[in-house]
């Protein structure tokens, strides 16, 4: 979509959905058309490339495209909220497991996520009998 009113924020961001793009996103819904503007909203790192974002946020960004990046930005906020509802769901409901978890997140190369999927392998044998059943 912002593609389509020539607004190429991802060329120039390395997260377009960070703070500073986010920022622009949302002044770009409530009517900022200036680049110069949009580009004094960058922090961090991206405050070096503002002669860069100056030129990516000259775009043509019609009230059309505005209501689409408004409900673009209704959703994703909407499930950002719902994944962070579900995360505290898993954490709570994993409580009970956490030390599994733990042990499991201190071989090399096990994350979190996979410490979770494997904590119902309670024991090494339990392990090596469930690589024996057959398929």
């Amino acid at each position: 979509m912002l593609e389509d009113a020539n607004i190429k924020l991802a060329s120039v961001a390395t997260d377009a959905l960070g703070t500073s793009g986010r920022a622009m996103l949302d002044a770009m819904i409530g009517g900022q058309a200036d680049s110069g503007e949009l580009a004094e909203m960058s922090r961090g790192l991206l405050r070096k490339k503002k002669a860069e974002l100056r030129l990516a946020l000259e775009g043509r960004m019609t009230e059309h495209h505005r209501f689409l990046l408004k409900q673009l930005m209704h959703h994703l906020r909407f499930t950002e909220d719902r994944m962070d509802e579900v995360e505290k769901e898993m954490a709570r409901r994993m409580q009970p497991y956490q030390d599994d978890v733990d042990r499991w997140c201190t071989i090399p190369g096990v994350e979190r996520v996979t410490g979770v999927g494997l904590c119902w392998l309670r024991s090494a044998s339990t392990w090596i009998s469930s690589l024996r059943r057959p398929i």
